[in-house]
């Protein structure tokens, strides 16, 4: 299966780092592997579901009466979901880059764990080198959302703007045949064309903000891989460095006994055997038996 098809949860690649992971009891460090698959899997289902709303909504707009709206609002609508239609494909097209990367990744570091070892599994946080592509995104999401706000808003003044329009041609008859003309303050509005052709824009909106939250999942996951990554290198090397400090007080001990205990057995001898100790000419001592006369 192709990468871009299939999730980063069921890739084998992905599967056999977190098992190397797990080998290495860096459990931590796999649970956050696991967790940035999961929300780069999440951000890729949310964009395939703002594709499928762009497209209804290209369609509505095709289907969409000319006495609607304007024909300025309806070009300006047509040119906007173009617009966004077309940034769904990139957002799309990046995802499917940033997975790719995740998978290479792993791949690297697989390799590299089969020459050094465990210090190659601390590379799990080089996936963070996707945060770049990450970032942009966001940018360009909330550039999307800026768009569709401004089209929303439009809507809402050509609706308002109808419908004053509307209350006045009303009022004005009612003038001419002395009516007291109708106070539309506060009356319940129906729902209206206007509201009508919204609902698609609302939705994508929605999804927006989705694909926004999704991208601020899988980043934050990253920071946390990061941090755990980090954690994890100082309590080794920690470890090291006490174990270095101990090696070294253990080495200075072991050999601080070999004098001590020759002196004592020396000692000892002496007492047994009924010897004293007397310097000689070239200042080496001498042992004199007790029972002897020099």
């Amino acid at each position: 299966m192709k990468t871009e098809e299939q999730t980063l949860s069921d890739n084998e690649r992905i599967a056999e780092l977190l098992e190397l992971l797990a080998q290495n009891q860096m459990e931590k460090e796999a649970g956050c592997v696991k967790e940035l698959c999961s929300c780069v899997d999440g951000l890729e289902q949310q964009l395939k579901e703002l594709t499928v709303e762009m497209a209804g909504m290209r369609k509505q707009l095709q289907k969409m009466q000319e006495t609607s709206f304007s024909k300025r609002i309806r070009e300006q609508m047509k040119a906007t979901a173009e617009h966004l239609t077309e940034q769904c494909h990139y957002f799309r097209e990046q995802s499917v880059a940033v997975k790719q990367q995740i998978v290479s990744e792993a791949v690297s570091i697989i390799n590299a764990s089969k020459r050094k070892g465990k210090e190659a599994l601390y590379k799990v946080a080089e996936f963070a080198g996707i945060r770049e592509k990450l970032t942009k995104m966001r940018e360009d999401v909330m550039i999307a959302v800026q768009d569709t706000d401004q089209v929303l808003a439009k809507m809402d003044r050509f609706g308002s703007g109808m419908r004053e329009a509307g209350h006045s041609i009303v009022n004005a008859f009612r003038s001419v045949f002395d009516k007291t003309e109708m106070d539309y303050t506060g009356k319940e509005k129906r729902i209206s064309k206007t509201e009508i052709a919204k609902q698609p824009w609302m939705a994508k909106r929605k999804l927006l903000f989705g694909v926004e939250k999704k991208l601020e999942k899988v980043m934050g996951a990253l920071d946390t891989l990061e941090q755990t990554v980090e954690k994890s290198k100082k309590k080794e090397e920690q470890g090291r460095g006490i174990y270095t400090e101990e090696a070294k007080k253990c080495s200075v001990v072991a050999d601080a006994p070999a004098s001590r205990y020759g002196a004592e057995v020396f000692e000892v001898y002496k007492e047994q055997n009924g010897m004293k100790v007397e310097m000689g000419v070239v200042g080496e001592p001498e042992l004199i038996e007790g029972n002897r006369s020099r």
